[in-house]
């Protein structure tokens, strides 16, 4: 609570410097004699602080729910996945996900492709399907359709590639207890964490999204005021509500958000609940990225003009401000086009927006632009990074400008379906908006340096020299993250540590490491060289089972500047059995994903970001991924068998299915190709983990007695791996 204190009090401080700062540009800045300029640049600043105040009104006070319990098991409920012209191989995976839901429940496909192939799935994985001969009115007319053949109480909605966890509909069944409820909204989280929209960073042990933001701290916000929007996928929906207002809503693009406005004004509830039961695919690239905000935001146009949250009848003052606020976010791209704009105007013209860029206006500047951001860093409860937010506006600010034509099309507008497969190369013709920015601000200041004199105003000149470079920077950088997220692998791999056992026919039997793996191959880690084209019989190990699989090397390279040496194959699987293909699918979203989540996609605010600064500096040593197999012997002699996670000189991780005691001293041995290593340590945290049904223990352990000889092998071996868990 002191820190939601603190949190709020920055936010109110620099509510008011803004408006001051804003109040002052308005009356004693502007330059009348270019009214042209410096009118838009007032415009695009009031926006700015508009959007924040919203913002902050939005996220003041987060929701942080748990699951109610289900009295009753008897209501039905009805998984609806729908599908247009998605991957076969992709629609599999979510309905063998649908169809290992524990609670009772009937999955239907509902193909608006009207594909024979989908029907065959569908029948031979045990789900229902429902076709349609004209697919008018988009998604929102396939769902409309399917509850004209359908009874259930209540509809989980899941996209084609949303892969639902077995307790979907445990966890959130009990919300509808409450008859006011009509649907129960849950994170859309990705696996593939090597999207255009996912960083990942290794060393602060940290992921983030481009959504991140929305899902963690925007729509727990929304919730506080009943406003939290139904977003298409991963929610379950009462029927008889949709139902009291004609069905999902038709007309729009995004049918998703229309419905919820709708449902909210008809005076329903609705409920965020902030965990990730379903795991999908993001855009791969920045194509796929772009149709998808595209048509979110002529989708946003289209519902202001028809059902405007300012006018529409039956919402609350609240409600209206967090849809109004949802809807105009896609005006961002002209308030980011002016400002990227603005130093190559000045340059070439000589005329600046404002009377006088002087020391008074610094003064007002520069403790709003803190404070600014500062607020919004804060409010985002370790949420948000304004680097990587402006970023990303770099990248869509065009097609935000270009989603604002909604607002006026009185053409239907076509409903894209969002690319899932990814793509080995880019178009450059994506890069052209940022490529005119960077050319524009880069003409505008070799135009100025050429022209300049001293004569001229020093303050604006190296201010407009400053904002022109961090556009040019910006641009830059984007264009650059644009050309190098390509995808090449068509199905993801997902990271995941783990021992293997392979037999090299005549080449005799080794150990080695799986790095990451899919349905259709795995990288293995040895440190013995296999040649390409070798065959090999694998043991998989994995926690709480195993698995036995034909492969063959497909690439080999070497780890490492100098010995002992790793070496990387590419292994792709002979003949596995879709049995097992459907296996190793279920582990990577059941228990590899929600785990990787689980350990890096955590909030870190300004606070938590000290603690961790404190911490590290408190540890003396690098710690390093390496799995190997594993086993604890305490004194009452019952072994515990696991699997490494990390190491560092001082001591390393175990995942184990067994819980242990901690502050005990135990033996240990470890499993090397050619030999094993054992030693003593102390055990100084357990940590129970459960994903996907399965419930593990990490059990950091502190080395007691190690031989030195074997402590260097094990850290040469991590560095020269050089693994991390993505």
């Amino acid at each position: 609570m002191r820190k939601e204190f603190y949190i709020h009090l920055v936010a109110v401080i620099g509510l008011i410097v803004a408006i001051h700062y804003i109040l002052w540009r308005a009356l004693y800045t502007l330059n009348t004699e270019a009214l042209w300029f410096s009118i838009p640049l007032l415009l695009a600043e009031i926006y700015g602080i508009s959007s924040a105040s919203m913002y902050f009104f939005m996220v003041w006070r987060p929701t942080s729910r748990t699951s109610p319990p289900i009295s009753r098991r008897d209501r039905t409920v009805d998984i609806f996945i729908t599908t247009y012209n998605e991957d076969l191989l992709l629609l599999r995976k979510t309905i063998l996900g649908a169809m290992n839901v524990t609670y009772p429940h009937k999955t239907y496909v509902l193909d608006d492709g009207n594909r024979p192939e989908v029907a065959r799935l569908a029948e031979e994985l045990g789900a229902l399907y429902i076709a349609r001969e004209k697919n008018t009115n988009a998604k929102a007319g396939n769902l409309n359709n399917a509850l004209k053949h359908t009874n259930g109480e209540f509809i989980v909605t899941l996209d084609a590639d949303h892969i639902p966890l077995p307790n979907f509909i445990d966890k959130l069944l009990g919300y509808f207890e409450d008859e006011e409820v009509c649907f129960v909204q849950t994170p859309q989280d990705f696996y593939n964490l090597d999207s255009f929209q996912h960083r990942f960073d290794s060393k602060q042990r940290r992921l983030w999204t481009e959504q991140s933001l929305f899902f963690s701290v925007i729509q727990s916000g929304k919730d506080y005021w009943n406003a939290a929007f139904y977003c298409g996928s991963c929610a379950i929906m009462r029927r008889g509500s949709l139902v009291s207002i004609g069905g999902f809503a038709e007309g729009t693009i995004t049918e998703d958000i229309h419905t919820s406005l709708r449902l909210h004004a008809k005076g329903f509830k609705s409920i965020y609940h902030n965990e990730s039961l379903a795991y999908g695919v993001a855009a791969q690239t920045v194509y796929p990225f772009y149709i998808q905000r595209l048509r979110w935001g002529q989708g946003a146009m289209q519902v202001m003009r028809r059902d405007n949250p300012l006018t529409l009848p039956g919402l609350t003052p609240a409600q209206r401000v967090c849809y109004f606020a949802s809807m105009t976010t896609y005006f961002d791209g002209f308030q980011k086009l002016i400002y990227y704009i603005s130093p190559p105007v000045y340059f070439l013209t000589g005329v600046l927006p404002i009377n006088a860029l002087d020391r008074t206006f610094l003064i007002h500047f520069i403790p709003y632009l803190a404070l600014f951001v500062l607020s919004f860093e804060l409010m985002s409860r370790g949420h948000g990074s304004t680097l990587l937010t402006e970023e990303y506006n770099m990248s869509k600010f065009y097609v935000f400008v270009k989603s604002a034509t909604g607002l006026f099309a009185k053409k239907r507008l076509k409903f894209n379906v969002t690319p899932k497969v990814g793509s080995g190369e880019i178009s450059y013709a994506v890069l052209a908006p940022q490529l005119a920015i960077m050319s524009l601000n880069m003409g505008g200041v070799i135009w100025a340096v050429w022209g300049f004199s001293n004569g001229g105003n020093f303050t604006a000149f190296y201010g407009n020299l400053f904002w022109a470079a961090w556009n040019i920077g910006l641009a830059a950088v984007t264009a650059n993250y644009i050309t190098k997220k390509i995808q090449n692998r068509q199905t993801y791999r997902f990271p995941y540590l783990s021992t293997v056992t392979y037999k090299a026919g005549d080449k005799g039997e080794g150990f080695g490491i799986m790095r990451d793996y899919n349905e259709y191959g795995l990288s293995l880690l040895s440190w013995k060289a296999l040649e390409t084209g070798t065959s090999l019989r694998l043991g998989i190990g994995f926690y709480g089972g195993a698995m036995d699989a034909d492969g063959v090397i497909v690439n080999v390279q070497r780890l490492g500047k100098k010995p002992p040496y790793l070496f990387h194959h590419g292994v792709r699987f002979l003949n596995l059995s879709q049995h097992d293909r459907d296996r190793l699918v279920r582990h990577g979203i059941e228990f590899v994903v929600p785990r990787l989540m689980s350990e890096y996609n955590r909030s870190r605010d300004f606070f938590d970001a000290m603690k961790v600064f404190w911490v590290k500096r408190r540890r003396k040593a690098a710690r390093f991924f390496l799995s190997m197999p594993a086993a604890l012997s305490p004194c009452t002699g019952t072994e515990h068998r696991g699997a490494t996670e990390d190491f560092s000189s001082g001591g390393m991780s175990i995942l184990c299915l067994d819980a242990f005691p901690n502050q005990k001293e135990c033996g240990f041995t470890l499993k090397l190709p050619d030999r094993e290593v054992s030693g003593r340590a102390k055990t100084v945290r357990c940590e129970r983990m459960r994903f996907g049904g399965l419930e593990i223990y990490k059990i950091a352990l502190n080395f007691v007695e190690i031989d030195k000889s074997d402590l260097a092998m094990l850290l040469e071996l991590s560095r020269a791996a050089k693994l991390s868990p993505l």
